[in-house]
């Protein structure tokens, strides 16, 4: 609650030794009340002082019912006018604060304070230059008001986006009064906003030493340090936060995201649960915890469709009425118009499987659009750019213009690439702006949604007939694997570079056997700890190499598990990710080890192109059936094991025979070129047929009707 610049009980500046509520006060009081008795104003400032009191306590029902006292007894009472008024515009009542504030300006057309109080409600109802005058008003007859300053400079930093001239702002309050907390917190907000995270974080500190209790600012400190890496500095303040405000929605999905990367899934679900139930309207939290239950064994596969189906009940059936009246022409006789929407258009794992279809694609019969939502670009971005007819940056669109684009666009199948995962633009898909949409990629699964008509796969990852009516997908089998890879995507003159070589299995030097997973150690569920760590204790000379984030609290937890199951420190090797060249990484690995239910992907290729053969546990989800389906594509059915006693056996078979083991390796590189996994002309012909195909299809049955 913001106060005038002279305090009500402070002396008063005339000398007197009077109370200021007490002398020059009484000057600027409506003539009622210099007309009232002294029993009167006693009454009035007793009254004031206690609204004022429950005010900045936030009891507002007390304070408004106080308030409301007071203008009984003085109807045209300033403070209480303008206070009301305030009051109003916290519980989102703008229209009556601004007639109440309007009445304070009436009897007092030089209160600052009501000036700057009327800037917020303006503000609030969109009258931005209305706001803007009022808040300038209030510095003007005020110059020393930090409030109206600070309020001034957010709206320079929030609707200007004038981030330098804000933060000169933010220092002029900063400069009255070192102390204003709000004014600390929001530089530091405009800094973080310019990327300037020391700084930033510089500022938050002084807020919170100022307000330690805010549970804002812890927030942002949390966010910075999760961004940072920081895993634990980051659960401390979300904890902090949500102590200070239980029902801070932001901290609860925050901390639910820290416990996840540190492997506590049980405790990232429950938060991603509190999130979800304190803002339902927003599906970020609940795409996060439907992620969340795929990494667990505690889930069953019912209970993961029943997921499925509430978030299509709950955020795509409201949507339905947007569905239909495409313009598209209902020709096989021209191109297809192709959409993909992805996020990950750049040095990420999903290009090693996009690019090359993306490079291969037969311009004769398709034209190319790409969607990116992400303002991050690199190299990789730049050859995709390169290989495409259509390149739109959409992050800065809403899911509703997004899909009004792609209508315009004609596009006749759309591509999601994320699925659940971060950078999802699920609810475009969910307003079906094109009249074929499929899954792939990014996300092994079901979306859920019955706006997407297919998801890609193969008959090893989803056997024909296997999930019949389970899914609103229907699976749209290639004639071979369900994807293609392609190794070094940043460079392909690295593919023939003299480090990129397959070499000979480290055991030959070392003289024991080192297993290896590279994948988030959120898939290191307690059932994978527990096979691995039999496996170690079988081969007690083995060592297992992780690639783990480079903080204590992560790699902390990940011991912890393997600790707790009897084996020995050190068994456990921790490696730092190698971002300049990861792939060096497997020259240190003998064997990879396939996480379950929710196997590895890109982890598993980068491993077999590298020379590493790896141990799968095939599943029945999808999820759990990537590593069979690349097994049997690249002819090494014998690395499938059906129970977790044969996947044991099959790693033991592997290890107990060095010579083998390396001669497989140097063999691996030439076996693979040759099978469908890195057959990217082949694979793009395949599913471009496909999609001839099912376009075909709908052409035929939408003929004779309009579409709808």
């Amino acid at each position: 609650m913001s106060k005038h610049k002279i305090g009500r009980n402070d002396p008063c500046i005339c000398g007197s030794g009077k109370k200021y509520k007490q002398c020059c006060a009484l000057n600027s009081l409506p003539m009622m009340k210099q007309s009232a008795s002294p029993t009167m104003l006693e009454r009035v400032d007793a009254l004031l002082d206690a609204a004022i009191d429950l005010h900045q306590q936030f009891k507002l029902e007390q304070a408004e019912a106080l308030y409301r006292q007071l203008l009984q007894l003085q109807p045209n009472n300033v403070d209480a006018l303008q206070l009301l008024g305030l009051l109003a515009h916290q519980v989102g009542q703008h229209e009556v604060a601004i007639n109440l504030i309007n009445s304070a300006i009436l009897y007092d057309p030089k209160h600052a304070e009501a000036y700057n109080n009327l800037g917020l409600s303006k503000q609030a109802i969109g009258k931005i230059e209305e706001a803007r005058a009022h808040f300038l008003k209030a510095i003007s007859l005020d110059p020393k008001m930090v409030t109206a300053i600070n309020n001034y400079a957010s709206l320079l930093h929030l609707q200007d986006k004038d981030l330098n001239k804000a933060i000169v702002y933010y220092k002029k309050a900063l400069a009255i009064d070192p102390q204003f907390s709000m004014a600390q917190f929001n530089l530091g907000n405009a800094y973080n906003a310019l990327n300037q995270f020391a700084l930033a974080k510089s500022h938050y500190h002084k807020a919170l030493a100022i307000s330690p209790n805010n549970a804002q600012v812890h927030y942002a400190l949390g966010s910075l340090d999760l961004d940072e890496g920081n895993l634990k500095n980051a659960i401390q303040h979300f904890r902090h936060a949500i102590a200070f405000e239980p029902n801070f929605a932001l901290a609860h999905h925050a901390l639910a995201i820290s416990m996840q990367r540190i492997c506590e899934i049980d405790e990232a679900i429950a938060n991603y649960q509190k999130a979800f139930e304190l803002n339902p309207e927003k599906c970020d939290a609940f795409q996060g915890k439907f992620l969340a239950m795929q990494y667990s064994t505690h889930f069953t596969e019912s209970m993961i469709a029943q997921c499925c189906k509430e978030f299509s009940e709950r955020y795509e059936t409201p949507l339905i009425p947007e569905w239909g009246n495409y313009k598209n022409i209902l020709t096989t006789k021209r191109r297809l118009k192709i959409g993909y929407v992805s996020a990950d258009l750049r040095a990420h794992p999903v290009a090693n499987f996009i690019l090359p279809v993306i490079k291969n694609h037969d311009s004769a019969l398709v034209e190319v659009y790409c969607y990116y939502n992400n303002d991050h670009q690199d190299q990789v971005t730049d050859l995709f750019k390169s290989h495409v007819q259509h390149w739109f940056n959409v992050s800065s669109l809403t899911d509703e213009a997004l899909a009004k684009q792609i209508r315009e666009d004609e596009i006749d199948i759309l591509f999601d690439l994320a699925g659940h995962t971060h950078g999802n633009r699920l609810m475009t898909f969910a307003r079906k702006p094109a009249p074929i949409q499929i899954s792939w990629m990014g996300y092994l699964g079901s979306t859920g949604l019955s706006a997407i008509d297919y998801r890609i796969s193969d008959s090893i990852l989803e056997p024909i007939g296997a999930t019949n009516n389970q899914t609103p997908e229907s699976p749209l089998h290639m004639n071979k694997l369900w994807y293609v890879y392609q190794p070094c995507i940043k460079s392909v003159d690295l593919i023939s570079a003299p480090e990129m070589q397959v070499t000979p299995t480290p055991a030959l030097q070392n003289g024991y056997i080192t297993l290896g997973s590279f994948n988030n150690v959120s898939k290191f569920n307690a059932s994978v700890t527990s096979l691995w760590a039999n496996i170690l204790k079988a081969m007690p000379t083995a060592k297992l190499a992780i690639v783990a984030e480079e903080n204590e609290l992560s790699r902390e937890k990940v011991w912890q598990s393997f600790s707790s199951a009897g084996v020995n420190k050190d068994q456990i090797l921790f490696l730092d990710y190698a971002k300049d060249n990861h792939y060096l990484l497997y020259r240190q690995i003998d064997i990879m080890l396939d996480p379950f239910p929710y196997n590895g992907g890109t982890t598993t290729c980068d491993a077999i192109w590298m020379g590493v053969p790896f141990i799968t546990l095939e599943g029945e989800s999808v999820r759990a059936r990537m590593g069979t389906t690349i097994a049997y594509h690249i002819n090494h059915v014998e690395w499938i094991a059906k129970t977790r006693e044969e996947y044991l056996e099959k790693v033991i078979h592997l290890a107990n025979d060095v010579e083998a083991l390396n001669l497989l390796r140097l063999k691996l590189r030439d076996n693979l070129l040759k099978s469908p996994l890195l057959d990217a002309v082949g694979f793009t012909q395949d599913f471009e047929k496909a999609l001839c195909t099912i376009w075909a299809n709908y052409c035929k049955q939408h003929a004779q009707t309009n579409i709808t």
